[in-house]
């Protein structure tokens, strides 16, 4: 994976996937991933991306609907070749400045619960736009089921091909997330 990043604004992928659905929420809140940190393996055969945005943890009064993860996407291949990308929420707490593929994890290339994790599959070799539902990643740690240290972009073990993620003139954005919410509901 390369760091060429493009700016994708995700209220619109976000509308769609609400209309397919049939659901409509309340409000909304939206939060950039303006840092990013790479770390490969050695030989760099695997490259994981990094990430630790500020996310409101607090949801009193609220229902959390759905939260998407926003960014646009290259895919390294020439044909159709399915690549999935995994979003794994991170388990060891790390700082941009220190972390390496092996430091400060227990485990290479970061701890993660390997079974719980959001997935988007991309399939087509030309730049898009992608969402990833990590409603079940934020709603985890939103009640304490998993401390917040950020999260993981990397391909599934499955993927034959690559991606680069785009920014639209190296400025902008790395990423959104999306939170859709409505009021709890009254007795």
């Amino acid at each position: 994976m390369k760091s060429i990043i493009r700016y994708f604004s995700c209220i619109s992928a976000a509308a769609l996937i609400l209309l397919a659905v049939g659901s409509a929420s309340a409000g909304e809140s939206v939060v950039e991933v303006n840092s990013v940190t790479l770390i490969s393996s050695p030989g760099e055969s695997e490259t994981r991306i990094l990430a630790m945005p500020e996310l409101p943890l607090e949801a009193t009064g609220i229902v959390i609907d759905r939260v998407l993860l926003c960014l646009s996407v290259e895919p390294q291949t020439e044909d159709t070749s399915f690549i999935p990308i995994r979003a794994y929420a991170l388990g060891t707490e790390w700082s941009p400045g220190t972390v390496a593929w092996d430091s400060p994890w227990e485990e290479d290339g970061g701890d993660i619960d390997e079974d719980t994790y959001a997935e988007c599959l991309v399939t087509v070799p030309e730049t898009q736009d992608v969402a990833i539902d990590i409603t079940d990643l934020y709603g985890r740690w939103l009640d304490g089921r998993l401390p917040y240290y950020g999260f993981m972009l990397a391909l599934s073990p499955s993927a034959l091909d690559d991606f680069t993620i785009v920014r639209e003139n190296d400025s902008g954005p790395y990423a959104t997330i999306v939170i859709q919410y409505s009021p709890t509901p009254t007795e």
